[in-house]
């Protein structure tokens, strides 16, 4: 449940479910990382792990919280870990891109319609089923 196979089965994923982080590469098929933070209306906090230095500007003006270029380290995977749950104590959820509690449809690309729904509260503490990876 808490991992993705493709872009678009991410998306999918982060419409149905409030994630508290999210582990997000750039390639992945269907729809790149960079794609699905366009397209997602409340994302959660995002730390992108990917080859591509390229996307990182683009990846942060999107608000990711990190990014980690492979292949890294066991310590700069752990020091990404501790700011994103010093952010998340200390701001709690993802500032909301809308105040509406409809729900919205988004017709995707070669898809049928996927609902978008605003994301309500989260948990403070992270668990395996509130991190999503790609």
């Amino acid at each position: 449940e808490g991992w993705s196979k493709s872009g678009l089965e991410t998306y999918e994923k982060l419409c149905e479910k409030e994630f508290d982080l999210l582990f997000l590469d750039i390639n992945m098929p269907k729809l790149s990382g960079i794609e699905i933070l366009e397209k997602v209306e409340n994302p959660p906090y995002t730390i992108f792990t990917t080859a591509y230095n390229q996307y990182a500007i683009k990846a942060f003006e999107l608000g990711a919280i990190d990014y980690l270029l492979k292949p890294f380290s066991e310590e700069r995977f752990n020091s990404a870990i501790d700011k994103a749950l010093s952010i998340i104590r200390s701001n709690g959820p993802y500032p909301r891109k809308t105040s509406s509690r409809n729900r919205r449809k988004k017709k995707m690309p070669g898809s049928s319609s996927i609902c978008s729904t605003p994301r309500t509260t989260l948990s403070f503490k992270l668990s395996k089923e509130s991190i999503l990876t790609t």
